[in-house]
C-alpha cells in the first residue's frame, strides 16, 4: 500500500510539474513572438538606410543648417570692407572700359563727327572726376546691400536657390517609416511609440526568462523524480512524463529565437558648417530567428544550395530528434520489437550520433562568439575615422531563450538515450 501511494504521489507530482512546463511553454511561445515583432520593428525603423544614409534625412538636416546660417548672416566690418574693396575694383574697371570705348568711338566718322564727339565726350565723361567719386559710390552701394529690406531679399534668394537644388535631389526611400510604425501601434508620434516598444521589450524579456526558468526547473525536478526513484517504485507513467518533458524542451528550442544578431552604431556625430550633426542607434544588421524560422527562410527564399542546407538542418536537427522521441515511446512497452527492427533500433540507439542537435548548439555558440568579435572589430575600424566621432556597440548580439532550451533538450536527450539503452539491457537485450 505504501509503495502504491509513493508511486502515485511521484506520478502526480511529475504530471503536475509537466503540466506547468507545457503551460509556461505555450505562454513563452507567444511572449517570444510578440517581443520578436517589437524588436524587429524597432530595428527596422532605426536601420541606417532610414537615418545616416537617407537622402530625405540629409535634406532636412541641411535645410535646417542653411536656414539657421542664413538667419545668422550679418555684415561685420571685415565683410563690409571686403565688399567695399571689390565694388571699388569693379567700378574702376568699368570706368576704364568706358574710357577705352569712347576713345575708340571718337575716331569713327568724318572730321566733323570726330570733332563733335570729342567735345561732347569730354563734357559728359570725365574719367578722373568719376574715379574720385568711386569711394563714395562704393559706400552707397554697400549701405544699400546691407539695408534690412535688401538683406531679407538676399536671404530669400539664397533659400530659394537652395530649395531648388534640394528639389532636384530624389530619394529612393521616400517612405516615412517612423510615421508608419507610429500608425501601426496607434500612436500620435514616433517618440511615444518607441518608448512604449522599449518598455514592452524589457517587460516581455523579463517575463520570458522567468517562464524559461520555470520550465527548466520543473522538467529537471521531473527527471530527478524519475532517475533517483528506486527501480521498483517506477512505472510507465513516469517514463512517458519524462519523455514529454524532453519533447517540451525540443519544442521550446525549435520555436523560440536562438540568437539575436544586432550590429549597430549607437552614436555618430561630426561637424558640418560649424554645426554638430548627430545620429543615434543606426542599425547596420539585425536578425532574430528560431530554428524553424531559419529553415523556412533557407528553403523558401534561397537558391538550390541554400535550400539544400535548410533541408539538412531540418533533417538532422528536427526530424531525427523527433523520430528518436517517437521510437522511445514504444521502447518502454515493446523493447524486443524495437531492437529487432533495424530502423527503430537505429533511432533508439544510434541516431544520437547523427541528429547533430548537440553539434548545432556548439555551432550556434561559436557563431555567437564569432559574430561579436567580427562585428566589434569592423565597427572599431569605423570608429578610427578622424572626421567622425563614432561610438559603436555590439553588446546587442545575444544568445536567446531558444538556445538554452535546445541545449537543455540535447542534455536531457543524452540522459534519456542512456536510460533506453539500460532498459533494453534489463529486458535481456544487449544494446550495441
Amino acid at each position: 500500500m505504501k509503495k502504491i501511494l509513493i508511486k502515485t504521489a511521484i506520478t502526480l507530482a511529475s504530471l503536475f510539474l509537466l503540466g506547468i512546463s507545457i503551460y509556461e511553454l505555450n505562454k513563452l511561445y507567444y511572449n517570444s513572438r510578440e517581443r520578436q515583432q517589437y524588436v524587429s520593428d524597432l530595428a527596422y525603423s532605426n536601420n541606417i538606410r532610414f537615418g545616416f544614409l537617407n537622402v530625405d534625412k540629409w535634406k532636412s538636416t541641411l535645410s535646417d543648417i542653411i536656414i539657421k546660417k542664413v538667419d545668422e548672416l550679418e555684415f561685420d566690418d571685415n565683410l563690409k570692407q571686403t565688399m567695399h574693396t571689390q565694388i571699388e575694383k569693379a567700378l574702376y574697371e568699368l570706368i576704364n572700359q568706358i574710357e577705352i570705348y569712347l576713345n575708340q568711338d571718337k575716331r569713327q566718322g568724318n572730321w566733323l563727327t570726330q570733332a563733335f564727339k570729342t567735345v561732347a565726350y569730354e563734357i559728359v565723361f570725365d574719367s578722373e572726376k568719376f574715379k574720385k567719386q568711386v569711394p563714395q559710390w562704393s559706400d552707397e552701394i554697400v549701405k544699400s546691400i546691407i539695408s534690412e529690406s535688401n538683406k531679407v531679399e538676399l536671404k530669400d534668394a539664397i533659400l530659394q536657390k537652395f530649395n531648388e537644388f534640394m528639389d532636384q535631389t530624389n530619394s529612393t526611400d521616400n517612405v516615412n517609416i517612423q510615421e508608419i510604425l507610429a500608425t501601426k501601434y496607434e500612436f500620435d508620434n514616433y517618440d511615444d511609440c518607441v518608448t512604449w516598444l522599449n518598455e514592452q521589450n524589457i517587460e516581455l524579456t523579463t517575463i520570458s526568462w522567468r517562464r524559461t526558468w520555470i520550465i527548466l526547473i520543473c522538467i529537471t525536478v521531473v527527471f530527478v523524480f524519475y532517475f533517483l526513484t528506486p527501480q521498483n517504485y517506477r512505472n510507465g507513467c513516469q517514463y512517458y512524463i519524462g519523455l514529454l518533458g524532453v519533447l517540451t524542451l525540443l519544442l521550446g528550442g525549435l520555436l523560440t529565437p536562438m540568437i539575436e544578431i544586432d550590429a549597430r552604431i549607437s552614436e555618430v556625430n561630426f561637424e558640418l558648417l560649424g554645426e554638430s550633426i548627430v545620429f543615434y542607434d543606426q542599425v547596420l544588421f539585425f536578425e532574430s530567428k528560431s530554428v524553424i524560422d531559419l529553415v523556412k527562410i533557407l528553403i523558401e527564399h534561397g537558391d538550390v544550395q541554400t535550400a539544400a542546407i535548410g533541408a539538412l538542418v531540418f533533417t538532422f536537427s528536427i526530424i531525427f530528434p523527433t523520430l528518436k522521441l517517437i521510437v522511445s515511446v514504444f521502447a518502454y512497452p515493446f523493447p524486443e520489437r524495437i531492437y529487432r527492427n533495424k530502423i527503430t533500433r537505429f533511432f533508439a540507439l544510434k541516431s544520437g550520433k547523427w541528429s547533430m542537435a548537440d553539434v548545432m548548439v556548439v555551432a550556434i555558440f561559436m557563431s555567437y562568439i564569432g559574430f561579436r568579435s567580427l562585428i566589434g572589430s569592423q565597427l572599431d575600424h569605423l570608429s578610427n575615422i578622424k572626421e567622425l566621432n563614432m561610438v559603436s556597440t555590439h553588446e546587442h548580439t545575444v544568445l536567446q531563450i531558444g538556445f538554452f532550451l535546445f541545449a537543455a533538450f540535447c542534455f536531457s536527450g543524452i540522459v534519456f538515450a542512456y536510460y533506453v539503452s539500460k532498459h533494453l539491457k534489463q529486458n535481456g537485450i544487449e544494446s550495441e
